[in-house]
């Protein structure tokens, strides 16, 4: 770029991600932007900071969302901003999910606006480490998202409460409903246990270091300089090694389910879907701190 040019947002999209964009991804924010007003009239946020933080969520090598999804982002970060159409579209659109989550998992009427308002807390607020929606990804529907932060602040709650919910309850609990996706539907009603058992399954399959490198991903949010930090490894090798771990945790759950389910492929694919959309609730109560060194390999 010639000095003293604007800044566009592919631009900060790759200072942000170390890595070169697409230029289409410029068009691409200008259409999710034009959707945004839309479905949120007057909100707004800036969009070169909003492509920045793109970046910096993609720095791990994944793509940047495009579509719905990149719609959903840009309102998320304008929501965490503050602007007040962003969150009154949030009110409207998406906590009405988190809350459905709240019920099916069982979640006492008296405790569901109690519970709804600690996520709505978390969401825009959040803690140290600020509004828990800058940590949304784009990878999915808000929706889906915000079920599962709904989901695991349930599940520490009811820890503190002395009330365990069954792993498949919760990971169903946080999946797509049919209105995000019908051909999900059945398939809520009837696999609870063969999910549960699948996940189990898949992550008992993995390596000591497979576990670890997921949990420091998934459950503790560590970014890759992080997490090469604790293997003295590059970030480009954990980039690696994440993603044959998350390749191994798919063959594994699938090759479980297809053992379990007399189903044909294009079910059995489905299924799997299901089964992703609970990632990371299944895997921060399925991975446990290995035992030794972290580094150490199997």
């Amino acid at each position: 770029m010639a000095e003293g040019a604007p800044l566009t947002a592919a631009a900060a999209f790759a200072a942000g991600a170390g890595r070169d964009a697409d230029r289409t991804l410029d068009d691409d924010i200008a259409a999710a932007v034009a959707e945004a007003a839309h479905v949120a009239p007057g909100a707004t946020v800036d969009r070169i900071g909003f492509a920045g933080h793109m970046g910096q969520l993609a720095a791990d090598g994944a793509a940047p969302p495009r579509g719905p999804a990149l719609v959903d982002l840009y309102l998320a970060f304008a929501a965490a901003r503050g602007d007040p159409a962003a969150i009154a579209w949030l009110e409207r659109e998406v906590l009405p999910a988190a809350i459905a989550a709240l019920r099916a998992l069982g979640t006492s009427p008296g405790d569901v606006d109690e519970a709804a308002q600690r996520v709505r807390e978390k969401l825009l607020f959040g803690g140290d480490g600020g509004p828990r929606l800058l940590g949304y990804r784009g990878q999915g529907r808000l929706r889906a998202w915000a079920r599962v932060v709904a989901v695991r602040e349930e599940l520490m709650a009811g820890r503190a409460r002395r009330r365990e919910v069954p792993l498949g309850d919760a990971v169903l609990a946080a999946a797509p409903d049919p209105s995000d996706d019908p051909e999900l539907g059945h398939l809520r009603r009837h696999y609870r246990a063969e999910l549960a058992t699948a996940m189990a399954a898949a992550v008992g399959a993995l390596t000591v270091r497979e576990r670890a490198l997921l949990r420091y991903s998934f459950v503790d949010g560590l970014l890759l300089d992080e997490i090469g930090a604790i293997y003295r490894a590059h970030k480009s090798s954990v980039s690696r090694w994440l993603a044959r771990a998350r390749a191994r945790l798919w063959q594994e759950a699938r090759a479980a389910l297809q053992e379990r389910l007399a189903i044909d492929a294009g079910e059995l694919d489905s299924i799997v879907r299901l089964l992703r959309s609970g990632l990371d609730l299944s895997l921060e109560r399925l991975l446990q701190p290995p035992g030794g060194d972290p580094r150490d390999v199997e």
